[in-house]
């Protein structure tokens, strides 16, 4: 085992150097500056005004008595350990759009600032998942010296550790072999508890024995290793404290140069030269300076036995290859960074992978480049009971997904995808045939989407964030901005003339106490989906809503759609300005909505369209509704359905909604 030097072992921080003395010549570009937080805007158009078009038209009783009936129905189905944001959204549906856009905009804020602030990511995880602060969050300066690393290690080690203690040996091994038995039973059912073959139920009660709040301490512990003045200077010391070191000690399953490698109890601690390397180890520590490198699954997560791993690669065209589950920054029962700062990089992984958290934190950052990702399911920011985030900071990047992912939430988790730049094409469809069986079409259950385990337990919190470029979303069934059982689903993009094509239940959507919400800053998009549930559509004791903030754009929608809603649910459609074209056949549209389960339960569905003007809109030339949409038009609609049981029928108002183009 290579020792450090006493001079290098007690090497103070250095954080008061220049940019260009910090950056290693090989990282030079990270330094470049990343886009900073945008001025601040004026109020979004609609937020305020949903209250006025409400009390103007007569609706309040309707919404205060749709919130009491949501919220009741909540009370038996859970609530008890949904989160505060999604209740929030029940109890005051009006009030929902506000706060979800203001979650956005903190992810936002801190996904763009330059370095991107990290710890506030995490506290947005906390705040939503009711884990308490941590108490003391140590500064971003870290002595760049070997003896601080490796302490900083084993603290870090030992919090993860230490977040595993409610479960006994046997019982961490069952939930190993159980967590994966589940997800695969997921994919073909989101009815986990039915499954005929595994004990899903059990499983699930091991997740939550997980300390999820020592698991994130961990995690903010090992942050400050991805800021570039602790990187760079801790790069830069080695660089001339390890010049002329011995060779270290052969590590099994890594090839090409190495300039350090110690073993620990937690896994090996390597620095990588400039030269090509291949990892294939279980990694605590690893900073590679540069090359083409390779790292397979084992080296970019951790796992029981590997409770930390970070892994920072400064340059090159790396691939990230997974021929297994869990990998490239897979927080799996511990916690896991990968950090990226330059190159044209590939990630190809399977299942859980690209920024992901299982019962741990998982984030990987990417800081430039035109990179390529592909993975399975569960992955490029997914969660299930801890926090995963995939950060893209710049470059034209392609993810492509089976399934599952690209900012989702499963229960008590935190998924995030947050791309600050680029013109980016996202897909999560084409892999798993369509939940209803229709021809040619696809799950998705991704792109800023939250789901639960229906009867078992609440969905959590999952969000897209795209800061601006010209970018094209593809997505399955149940995806862009959807929730479902007690699930938050959020789409935030800042800019650009952007396509969105999705399935059923997609684009600010969402079924069985979802909330779903799509917010669009600018530029001339196209939302098309041609399926049921979609585009502020939805269904059963859900709210969501689309805010378009300006430009001339597109929807085109069918079935339940354009501000529509269903069964004890709340849904608002409402765009800013521009010459926008609205296409759909549908007679559940534009602010008419109901349905004759509402006439069973007694309830009203309340759905509102508003159309706030800056150029002359186009209708539907045909429209089963009456009066028909138009430019300059406000309408109260009213739905009336009859809700059979038996041989007895009720007939009654089933939805009430208000159409305005001003």
């Amino acid at each position: 085992m290579l020792r450090p030097s006493t001079a290098f072992a007690t090497r103070i921080a250095i954080v008061a150097l220049s940019t260009s003395a910090l950056c290693p010549p090989r990282a030079l570009a990270n330094c470049a500056a990343a886009p900073q937080a945008p001025a601040a805007q004026a109020p979004w158009p609609g937020i305020a005004e949903l209250r006025a078009l409400v009390r103007e038209h007569g609706l309040q009783a309707e919404v205060d008595a749709l919130a009491g009936e949501i919220t009741e129905w909540a009370k038996s189905l859970g609530n008890n350990k949904a989160s505060s944001l999604a209740l929030d959204a029940f109890a005051d549906p009006l009030g929902a759009p506000a706060a979800l856009l203001a979650t956005t905009d903190r992810l936002d804020a801190a996904a763009r600032m330059d370095p991107p602030q990290l710890r506030a990511l995490l506290d947005e995880a906390r705040t939503f998942l009711a884990l308490p602060a941590v108490a003391d969050q140590s500064s971003n300066a870290v002595e760049p010296s070997l003896i601080a690393l490796k302490a900083l290690l084993a603290s870090a080690a030992q919090q993860a550790t230490t977040a595993l203690e409610a479960l006994e040996a046997d019982d961490r091994a069952a939930l190993r072999a159980g967590l994966a038995a589940l997800l695969d039973d997921y994919l073909e059912s989101i009815y986990i508890h039915q499954s005929k073959t595994n004990d899903n139920k059990r499983t699930w009660k091991l997740l939550q024995r997980v300390d999820a709040a020592a698991m994130h301490a961990a995690a903010d512990s090992l942050l400050p290793l991805l800021q570039p003045k602790v990187y760079n200077a801790l790069a830069a010391a080695l660089r001339k404290d390890l010049a002329a070191a011995p060779p270290p000690p052969t590590v099994p399953g890594v090839t090409g140069r190495l300039m350090y490698a110690e073993e620990t109890p937690h896994g090996w601690i390597l620095i990588g030269s400039t030269d090509a390397n291949s990892y294939d180890a279980k990694i605590a520590f690893a900073l590679d300076l540069g090359g083409n490198d390779t790292w397979r699954a084992q080296s970019t997560r951790s796992d029981l036995g590997a409770p930390i791993n970070v892994v920072l690669d400064l340059a090159g065209n790396d691939r990230y290859l997974a021929g297994e589950p869990f990998a490239q920054g897979c927080g799996l029962f511990g916690v896991s960074l990968l950090f990226d700062a330059a190159g044209k990089d590939v990630y190809e992984g399977g299942r859980g992978a690209q920024g992901c958290a299982f019962a741990g934190v998982g984030l990987l950052v990417d800081a430039q480049g035109d990179d390529r990702y592909t993975a399975d399911a569960f992955s490029q920011g997914t969660a299930l009971h801890g926090t995963g985030a995939l950060l893209e900071r710049a470059g034209n990047d392609v993810m492509a997904l089976g399934s599952d992912g690209q900012g989702y939430g499963l229960p008590q988790g935190v998924g995030l995808l947050l791309d600050v730049a680029g013109n980016d094409q996202r897909t999560a469809t084409g892999t798993r045939p369509s939940t209803y069986g229709t021809a040619g079409e696809f799950v998705g259950r991704a792109q800023g989407t939250a789901f639960g385990f229906r009867t078992v337990a609440p969905g959590g919190l999952g969000a897209l964030v795209d800061g601006g470029g010209k970018d094209v979303n593809t997505v399955g069934e149940f995806g862009c901005g959807c929730g479902y059982f007690f699930g938050v689903g959020v789409v935030r993009d800042r800019g650009g003339d952007d396509q969105t094509f999705a399935s059923r239940y997609g684009i600010a959507t969402g079924a069985h106490h979802g909330v779903g919400a799509v917010f669009d800053d600018a530029g001339n998009d196209l939302w098309d989906n041609r399926h049921t549930a979609s585009i502020a559509g939805n269904w059963d004791l859900t709210v969501s809503c689309l805010f378009d903030r300006a430009g001339d754009d597109r929807y085109l929608g069918e079935g339940i759609t354009l501000g529509s809603a269903t069964i004890t649910s709340f849904a608002a459609l409402v765009d800013g300005g521009g010459k926008d074209v609205y296409e759909t056949g549908s007679d559940l549209a534009f602010a008419r909505c109901g349905h004759a389960d509402d006439v069973g339960r007694g309830s009203k569905s309340v759905a509102l369209f508003l159309d706030l003007g800056g150029g002359k809109d186009t209708y539907p030339a045909t429209s089963p509704l009456q009066p028909a949409p138009a430019n300059g038009g406000t309408v109260v609609r009213v739905r009336e359905d009859t809700f059979a049981e038996g041989e007895a029928k009720k007939t009654a108002v089933s939805g009430r909604g208000v159409f305005v183009d001003r």
